[in-house]
């Protein structure tokens, strides 16, 4: 819970070509969160940076749909995006481990890496283990 975001670059691009300069096109009908294993997290980082994404046991991208998936509120002066809670279920064994959240705009690697976050702590799943989490994102100058 309230682990700091990393909106990477083509993130900050994706943003600002939804708001200001598409032909329609965009937003997707759904962004898809991901886990990897990643352990340091850098701004310039894109979804070919993911890394060790697991690929069996029951795990895939969880698609958020961009019409009512995500919930946005003003906390304490600062609008932020919540997204809904999604669920990652291993079957038919384990999978991991994982380290880092990611937010992309495909349930493959065609697409564009928005934002990623390490979890508190290195996940590795059994057989029959939930994993359920949300991102929350907002637009702040640190300054």
């Amino acid at each position: 819970k309230n682990i700091l975001n990393t909106l990477h670059v083509g993130g900050e691009y994706f943003l600002l070509q939804c708001a200001f300069n598409n032909s329609g096109s965009l937003p997707p009908a759904n962004l898809y969160f991901g886990l990897d294993a990643r352990v340091l997290i850098h701004t310039t980082d894109t979804i070919s940076n993911v890394y060790l994404e697991p690929n069996n046991n029951g795990y895939f991208r969880q698609a958020v749909s961009t019409v009512n998936g995500f919930s946005i509120d003003l906390v304490s002066g600062v609008y932020k995006a919540t997204s809904q809670i999604v669920t990652f279920t291993a079957t038919g064994g384990g999978w991991g481990p994982v380290s880092t959240l990611f937010l992309a705009t495909s349930s493959d690697n065609s697409g564009t890496l928005i934002a990623s976050n390490l979890l508190s702590n290195t996940v590795t799943t059994q057989n029959g283990d939930t994993l359920t989490m949300r991102m929350s994102l907002s637009l702040q100058d640190s300054a």
